[in-house]
């Protein structure tokens, strides 16, 4: 696996990301680089990685420029300014995706409350990091498999061998939702009643949309796991959740 990480300075947030993604998965090939790249990397960021075990200080700001002929499985970036300015890359890119975090480096205030500032970035950071990785390495069909193996009539009382989707959009969000984060979604189908799925890492996932015989119409209205829950029942939902993560640990990553 091939990444590189965007953002405007290379000073702070995408050093954070490189420094967490190469120690979560140092088999991966890891690089990050600016599209104004700093003169240095900031001391503030050195010290939040540092606090955590991460030793980034030998790192440099880099220019997007080099990277730009490149071949990567995945460009991320980490700053609304690089997304909006990401440049054209010649080189194959089979994914983009974008993650925004605030810019810790234009706080004020007294010094360790901006940097506490940093520490909040690179917490959340990490957590949402650890959500890409695990949605990378599971993709989509991956995981609809899985899912297929998983469901049954104990996740739900509509499920029939020919249609093993149907009446599992509640729960397979809420256990989507566990494994990899996100939002849960709902669209008000033409019967009246509420279809359930995801969006992850800014991308929608409708792993139960096989159900219907129509495409569906996605109105992509923000919902809740109190919401979800009412349309299922807590049995259900241990079911398919112990099915899945049993499943999960046998699937090819």
């Amino acid at each position: 696996m091939k990444i590189l990480i965007l953002c405007t300075g290379n000073s702070c947030r995408s050093q954070m990301a490189e420094g967490f993604i190469k120690t979560f998965r140092p088999e991966w090939n890891v690089f990050s680089a600016g599209t104004l790249p700093a003169a240095s990397v900031s001391r503030r960021t050195i010290r939040a990685m540092q606090a955590i075990g991460i030793d980034i200080s030998q790192n440099m700001p880099k220019s997007v420029g080099p990277f730009l002929t490149q071949s990567f499985d995945c460009v991320l970036t980490v700053c609304d300014h690089a997304n909006e300015t990401c440049p054209v890359f010649t080189g194959e890119v089979k994914k983009r995706i974008h993650i925004g975090f605030p810019d810790p480096t234009k706080i004020n205030g007294e010094p360790e409350e901006v940097f506490q500032y940093f520490i909040q970035v690179r917490d959340d950071m990490e957590k949402r990091l650890k959500i890409l990785i695990a949605a990378i390495e599971m993709q989509e069909k991956t995981i609809l498999h899985g899912l297929r193996q998983s469901w049954s009539l104990h996740s739900s009382s509509r499920w029939t061998a020919e249609n093993p989707a149907r009446g599992q959009c509640a729960v397979t969000a809420l256990v989507m939702n566990d494994h990899f984060g996100g939002e849960i979604l709902k669209t008000r189908l033409p019967d009246g009643q509420w279809h359930f799925y995801n969006r992850i890492l800014d991308e929608r996932f409708d792993f139960t949309a096989s159900q219907f015989p129509a495409a569906i119409q996605y109105g992509d209205i923000g919902s809740n796991r109190d919401e979800v829950f009412a349309s299922t029942t807590e049995v259900q939902y241990h079911s398919l959740a112990v099915a899945f993560a049993k499943v999960k640990e046998t699937l090819p990553q």
